[in-house]
């Protein structure tokens, strides 16, 4: 899948057209456990995603 703008689009298409009741979001970790700022681009795609 391609990754850029439209992702958050893509993925509520998605839940609407298989009827999802649930997206699972995988959280970026680094080697030590800490989040990076992969984590918060990750959790910034989620809380938007769950804005609706």
């Amino acid at each position: 899948m391609r990754r850029g703008r439209g992702d958050l689009s893509r993925v509520r298409r998605l839940v609407e057209e298989t009827e999802a009741v649930e997206v699972v979001v995988g959280l970026p970790r680094s080697l030590s456990g800490g989040e990076g700022p992969s984590a918060l681009k990750v959790r910034e795609f989620a809380l938007a995603g769950a804005a609706d």
